[in-house]
């Protein structure tokens, strides 16, 4: 579980913050891979900050309002990705995910932090069960994480072989630290970059300045940081969804 933050204040503005160009907006991983190095960027200059409050949020995150059928939140209306099997697919069939994925209880996990402690605890191997299979019963090698705020980078994990659990959750914490470019940022609505600018001021919080960690992360965009679970949903067009769903509340 996340320790929670000492209580101190910081105020700065998000035009100061080094805001680093991305090389992609289509990432693909096998979930153990390490993100580039990142450098560090020049020290905050403290400024007034908007205020905020998260109290209203998307039905992804709390106060959260499970869909229909379904024990754990899901985002409304998340972009759509596919897995495929080489057949026609029949719809009606859902893949089964490992529990673990499916939700989160009671793990816990701030997904800014690595998955490494999850993992560890992890009743069956380590993290090392299948992440499902296919209706087909063929195992699962490739599927598309996607969430509403983070619309501009769907992430695909796949692999040869059968994925595991903690490829998935690494794959997940690795994608979510990438740093994001400052025309992501200023193309959002006023209120969106509000929302944003608090969530990094609140990460801030535990950040040396001068670290490399500094700098505003794909994160950031996401309405809460606490791992729910993944929600498989039915396509219309023959594929399948895997929504990420997630919290602000420990």
């Amino acid at each position: 579980m996340p320790s929670a933050s000492a209580e101190k204040s910081v105020r700065f503005s998000l035009d100061d913050v080094d805001l680093e160009d991305e090389n992609d907006d289509m990432e693909e991983t096998d979930g153990e891979g390490v993100s580039t190095p990142l450098q560090s960027p020049p020290p905050i200059t403290p400024t007034p900050s908007p205020t905020f409050s998260e109290s209203t949020l998307d039905s992804s995150i709390g106060p959260l309002t499970p869909p229909p059928g379904h024990p754990f939140p899901g985002p409304s209306g998340s972009r759509h990705f596919s897995v495929r099997e080489p057949s026609a697919l029949n719809t009606s069939a859902m893949p089964k995910l490992n529990p673990v994925l499916v939700s989160a209880h009671p793990m816990q996990w701030d997904m800014n932090e690595k998955p490494d402690k999850l993992i560890s605890l992890l009743r069956d191997n380590g993290g090392d069960d299948p992440v499902g299979t296919l209706p087909s019963g063929e195992p699962i090698r490739q599927m598309q994480v996607v969430h509403d705020d983070l619309a501009d980078w769907p992430l695909l994990i796949s692999d040869t072989e059968e994925l595991k659990v903690k490829q998935v959750l690494l794959a997940i914490h690795n994608h979510l630290q990438k740093k994001v470019t400052g025309e992501s940022y200023h193309s959002r609505k006023r209120s969106e970059q509000m929302s944003i600018s608090e969530r990094y001021r609140e990460r801030a919080l535990s950040i040396p300045i001068g670290s490399p960690e500094v700098g505003l992360r794909r994160i950031d965009f996401l309405p809460g940081r606490m791992y729910v679970g993944l929600k498989v949903k039915s396509g219309t067009d023959g594929h399948w969804d895997f929504i990420l769903s997630v919290t602000n509340q420990e």
